[in-house]
Order: structure tokens, then C-alpha cells, then sequence
């Protein structure tokens, strides 16, 4: 098993602690939806940034190995 990247795992781990603040606003403290929607969207932005750049890494890797 490879190491994640430093950078990766920033990613990844800010982009969950997002959508777990959009959680807890909708849920908890029962704000509208409108006043939390750009944690959602800067979660979902950052969960996909990091798969983009996994799936590059794992591309690379296989085309490395052949």
C-alpha cells in the first residue's frame, strides 16, 4: 500500500470535515438550507478534486509499471 500525499490527504480530509459541518448546521442547529449550501458544495468540489487526482496517480502508476 502506497503512502497518500500530503496535499491528498489535506484534500481529503477538509473536504470531509465540510460536509460533516453541513451536516451539523442542517441537523443541529436547524439553519435553512440556503445558509449552509456552500459547505456542501466546497465538500463535494474537494471529494472530487481528490478522486481526479488519485485516479491520475493510480493511471500513472499502472502506465509506470508496464
Amino acid at each position: 500500500m502506497k503512502k497518500i500525499k500530503l496535499l491528498d490527504a489535506i484534500l481529503l480530509f477538509v473536504s470531509l470535515g465540510l460536509l460533516a459541518m453541513f451536516v451539523d448546521q442542517i441537523v443541529y442547529l436547524g439553519n435553512p438550507f440556503a445558509d449552509s449550501y456552500f459547505f456542501l458544495m466546497f465538500g463535494v468540489a474537494g471529494l472530487l478534486v481528490y478522486l481526479y487526482r488519485r485516479g491520475n496517480r493510480i493511471l500513472k502508476d499502472k502506465q509506470g509499471k508496464k
